[in-house]
């Protein structure tokens, strides 16, 4: 039991119109109300920072975490609403307030939970939103995070405008039910209005184009193009605005520009939707050395042989063009899976790597050697047959000719050519260089010379006139 003066003071000394003790208990609802509401809040933003963690190449973005995320954003915002219901049916049924306090009271829970229901309809749509954008890619058929990324931007855009609907008739409907006059709340209702009418259009234009791109579908999201001066991967294609990733930096373009500008897309599309689109990979190399034509020969065989066995290239193209200065130029053309800078990039350095090993095998598959002047006519004539059996020595070696061409100011010239399988540069250079010591030890022990120029220096000695002084 309490004492008489502290039951007296509670009970009977009045505050505000109310007893100390309705107001102590108002206020006590009052703090744990607004503590379990930070607590939510506080617990909703943390999800938005959680990261999403990619899956495999095998599984997919659609084990559902995102969408986890999103019903979970739900649920702590629905807490919201009976929270507040609960805590002012408290305060008028049992505290038992009256007056201008109550109706402050009601005033400011009517206003929590009307807020919190025009959150909690956003973010159903939302998550509504990301549901049905995973089972459609599901019910599509080879389900991938690529996929889930172009149907989520078409739909979820749809979504969210649906759901800021709704979200904004709660909040109409709470102005009348504060009690203000029909003229208040439609003057809040021309605001947008007057909004799209003073500076809102180019809003509107954006959403229209918007709407046009994801219609029409000239892009989709994973795709390699160029739009205006910018080249990079499309990442997002939204109502207002289309985010294009650069080698650099990330470009946010409105809708409305891109809708204006030229637009250059280099991805091919399979016939599957669900299939990812193949970029296109182009890479010319200047061939300014001299070559002959046995060494364009292999080098074009070895780059379309290194093309189809490649795993990251698609429908791949060689050719040579002549350039300015009488050289070279290879252009090798081909289809890259690749929905970001990263795997392009990957795939884009791997070739090239190849393409400078198949160049440098190229180079070494025809070369020559000299034998001396004083070789006999039939060992000429035998030497060609004494590189074959060498060669035939080596198994992924084929020898293609070797030619007495040139007749050297130092020695006879005969000239080599020759292809390898070999899958490695290495494993090619290691067979190159057992070749080349097998043909020397060959040549050395038939007595076949190997001359080395040399320069001799010849003394001149004036001769004089006069004759030489006697002894």
């Amino acid at each position: 039991m309490l004492p008489a003066w502290l039951r007296a003071d509670l009970l009977e000394r009045m505050l505000l119109g109310q007893t100390l003790a309705q107001l102590l208990m108002t206020l006590v609802i009052a703090l744990v109300f607004l503590l379990l509401t930070v607590l939510v809040l506080s617990l909703l933003f943390r999800t938005y920072h959680q990261k999403v963690r990619r899956q495999d190449a095998e599984g997919m973005l659609l084990r559902g975490r995102r969408v986890d995320l999103a019903w979970t954003r739900v649920f702590l915002v629905g807490l919201i609403p009976p929270l507040a219901w609960f805590s002012e049916v408290l305060i008028d049924d049992y505290v038992n307030i009256t007056g201008g306090m109550l109706i402050a009271t009601k005033f400011f829970f009517y206003s929590i939970s009307y807020l919190g229901l025009g959150l909690l309809a956003f973010l159903a749509f939302e998550a509504v939103g990301r549901s049905v954008s995973r089972w459609i890619v599901v019910l599509l058929g080879h389900p991938s995070d690529l996929q889930l990324r172009r149907v989520s931007n078409l739909i979820m855009p749809l979504c969210r405008v649906f759901g800021a609907l709704v979200a904004i008739i709660t909040f109409y409907r709470l102005l009348a039910l504060l009690g203000l006059p029909p003229q208040t709340v439609l003057a809040f209702s021309a605001v947008p209005g007057l909004a799209i009418g003073l500076g809102a259009s180019k809003l509107l234009g954006n959403l229209f184009a918007g709407l046009s791109i994801q219609t029409d579908r000239p892009l989709k999201v994973g795709e390699f193009c160029q739009i205006g001066e910018h080249e990079g991967f499309i990442s997002k294609i939204g109502l207002r605005s289309l985010e294009l990733n650069t080698i650099e930096s990330r470009i946010t373009i409105p809708n409305s520009l891109v809708d204006e500008q030229k637009v250059i897309n280099y991805s091919v599309r399979g016939g599957d939707p669900a299939e990812p689109s193949l970029q296109g990979l182009d890479l010319r190399v200047v061939i300014d050395q001299p070559i002959v034509p046995f060494q364009i020969r292999e080098l074009f065989r070895l780059v379309n042989q290194a093309m189809e066995e490649s795993p990251d290239l698609n429908l791949p193209l060689a050719s040579f063009d002549p350039s300015v200065d009488e050289g070279l130029i290879l252009t090798c053309h081909a289809q890259v899976e690749a929905s970001d800078w990263p795997r392009y990039l990957e795939a884009r350095q791997r070739f090239i790597l190849r393409l400078r090993q198949i160049l440098s095998q190229v180079s070494q598959c025809y070369f020559s050697f000299g034998v001396s002047f004083d070789t006999s006519s039939e060992t000429l004539r035998a030497i060609p047959e004494i590189v074959a059996q060498i060669f035939r020595a080596e198994p992924l070696a084929r020898l293609s000719g070797c030619r007495f061409l040139r007749i050297n100011e130092f020695s006879l010239d005969f000239y080599v050519e020759y292809s390898s399988d070999q899958p490695t540069l290495a494993l090619f250079e290691d067979a190159h260089s057992r070749l080349l010591c097998a043909l020397i030890e060959t040549l050395r022990a038939r007595g076949i010379e190997i001359p080395i120029p040399t320069t001799v220096e010849i003394e001149k000695v004036e001769l004089s006139a006069s004759p030489p002084p006697s002894p």
